[in-house]
């Protein structure tokens, strides 16, 4: 299924709700893209589009399926563990997910359907959409890993690392292994000179 498809209108909207608008209507029924729409209630359908239920996020299967096409592709799954003063044992972890694109436009639409990251230029017409929030992350990971063919392993890995409830270092080091392990799946994080792992065994007492 093509992305011009997938981000397209599908025939069966109804016209209030795209805005009792004639020509978009008539545009939708000929299954134009959203984005090639000139009309300036264009935005408000998008808005309605990408509406979820404000108790718990929904994405549907097309768009699970197709997000993680781009993640495959054109995304990263990344660890890191930082040090962080108001943590318990002096450090923090967090889970990033990205997604690189020419096309503004698709990520723009990542970020409306799911309502989490940011879209920001990186250089020239390079774009990224960032999702840092932990608790967004997590439930992109469930939605996005069961999808995933290429980096399957790294959201498994990921998805474990945001289920440890750190409580003690031995808790700390089990997450600090599991992120030296996603990294090492990442071909930009394989120059690394020191791995968590490390880090963290040479800044905290096994005591503690």
């Amino acid at each position: 299924m093509s992305a011009q498809h997938i981000l397209g209108v599908k025939q069966n909207f109804i016209s209030t709700f795209l805005c009792g608008n004639a020509k978009v209507i008539k545009q939708a029924q000929n299954g134009e893209s959203l984005w090639n729409l000139q009309d300036s209630r264009s935005q408000v359908i998008l808005n309605n589009m990408t509406k979820v239920n404000p108790m718990r996020k929904i994405l549907s299967e097309v768009n699970k399926a197709y997000m993680s096409g781009l993640l495959d592709g054109d995304g990263a799954i990344m660890a890191c563990i930082e040090k962080h003063a108001e943590k318990k044992f002096g450090f923090r972890v967090r889970i990033y997910i990205k997604i690189s694109q020419n096309n503004e436009k698709i990520l723009t639409w990542c970020k409306l359907v799911t309502e989490m990251g940011n879209v920001r230029n990186v250089k020239g017409e390079e774009y990224e959409w960032r999702v840092r929030n932990q608790t967004d992350t997590k439930l992109l990971l469930e939605w996005l890993t069961p999808y995933l063919k290429i980096k399957n392993k790294q959201g498994n890995l990921a998805s474990k690392i945001l289920n440890i409830e750190i409580k003690n270092v031995k808790q700390l080091l089990k997450a600090a292994n599991l992120a030296d392990t996603l990294s090492a799946l990442n071909v930009r994080s394989q120059g690394r000179r020191k791995n968590f792992t490390t880090m963290i065994q040479e800044n905290i007492s096994p005591n503690d």
